[in-house]
């Protein structure tokens, strides 16, 4: 269906990786016809990527969300970037067909609690994540299952990678500088490793700071001026930058505590690096016995002895990082992605959105009678002493 009207929704505007997720599905919703408009929830540098495909990013006030009525119903279809946008999706799905993309996983569960987001789960059938991890997760605990729309970014790779600069194996470790992130866990890995492995080994960290955070990066910082073999390079915000710094990387290290996918390690994949990951990072499904390992989240010893294998046993990192590009090259190419959100697109765009509407307002009524099993919706009313019992497949 071209030409429909499309409008994009992200919390942030931060070179971090719902933004970015979410410019790769406004280009590929332009180059297939549809007008596509962006808004956010809160503004920063990122809005220049948009304005490079001449798109305006507006600033969207879920507190006043009454005077987005007239705003909404304009489109065909609206689509929201991470569970942050749920208040919206509440208000905006009267009016137009939306959808909720879960880019969040294990740590966010309290917060689902807190705002009785375990209703608004059960009763809507319009929320993807981006991983089957995260999935599993939302599943587990709410008893829901959300469909699974995979991540994906553009292949940059240049066929002219040279490994092992310096004589060193090079890691990279990239994210917002915060404890969710794991990076305690490298530099923690890294005290234990003997001196004569810490020679041959340089770790680079680059991210943003924030002031949310500034305890737990201030102590990060000091502990790396105190380690010759890692060196903090601040945050990357240019893209060429970006890609040089993967062409000058073996091997990526992703030792976050819970993260739904990991762009960054989508792009180290493209770009022929080996991988290390947490169990708790979504972007698993990339990762094999060829190409790289799997630690438990916070094992420091886990992580130095992965380490310590790799200097001392002279791993082939060249051929560990040509099989993480096939396994990109199989799973998260834009090429796949393009399919997928066409797919989600046209799916949604062609769907009445007014049954899920009366089904939560009738969950948030009767809650403690409500119940969702085998995708089937059960409702049991008690009116003058008669039992009604509703299901509705």
């Amino acid at each position: 269906m071209c030409n429909a009207k499309i409008l994009l929704v992200s919390n942030e505007m931060s070179y971090t990786g719902a933004p970015i997720a979410l410019l790769q599905m406004a280009r590929i919703l332009i180059r297939n016809n549809y007008d596509v408009s962006v808004a956010s929830l809160v503004m920063g540098n990122f809005t220049k990527e948009f304005d490079n495909i001449n798109v305006e990013v507006q600033y969207l006030d879920q507190n006043n969300l009454k005077n987005y009525k007239n705003y909404f119903k304009q489109f065909d279809l609206i689509i929201l970037s991470t569970i942050v946008c749920y208040r919206i999706y509440k208000y905006a799905r009267k009016y137009t067909s939306t959808v909720l993309l879960v880019t969040e996983a294990q740590q966010w569960l309290p917060y689902c609690y807190d705002r009785n987001l375990d209703i608004l789960l059960k009763s809507s059938k319009r929320f993807y994540c981006v991983s089957e991890y995260a999935a599993e997760i939302f599943y587990k605990e709410f008893n829901v299952k959300l469909k699974i729309l995979h991540n994906a970014i553009e292949d940059c790779y240049k066929d002219d990678k040279k490994y092992c600069k310096d004589g060193k194996f090079n890691f990279l470790v990239m994210g917002t500088i915060a404890k969710e992130k794991g990076f305690h866990t490298v530099v923690d890995a890294v005290k234990i490793l003997p001196e004569k492995c810490r020679q041959k080994i340089h770790i680079t960290f680059a991210g943003r700071l924030i002031d949310a955070y500034k305890n737990y990066s201030d102590k990060l910082l000091q502990d790396i001026d105190n380690l010759s073999c890692i060196e903090y390079i601040g945050e990357i915000t240019n893209n060429e930058d970006k890609i040089q710094l993967y062409q000058n990387t073996d091997i990526i290290i992703v030792p976050s505590v819970d993260e739904s996918c990991s762009l960054v390690a989508l792009e180290g994949a493209m770009m022929s690096c080996a991988l290390i990951l947490t169990n708790n990072v979504g972007a698993k499904y990339i990762v094999n016995k060829r190409n790289g390992f799997l630690f438990k989240m916070g094992n420091e010893k886990e992580l130095a002895n992965i380490i310590r294998n790799i200097v001392e046993k002279n791993v082939d990192i060249k051929k560990m990082g040509k099989f993480a590009r096939e396994e990109y090259l199989n799973t998260s190419t834009i090429e796949i992605y393009e399919k997928n959100i066409l797919k989600m697109v046209h799916n949604n765009l062609n769907r009445s959105h007014n049954f899920e509407i009366i089904a939560y307002r009738v969950a948030k009524i009767c809650s403690t009678i409500f119940s969702i099993r085998k995708n089937r919706v059960h409702i049991e009313i008690k009116l003058f002493g008669v039992k009604l019992k509703i299901r509705i497949d």
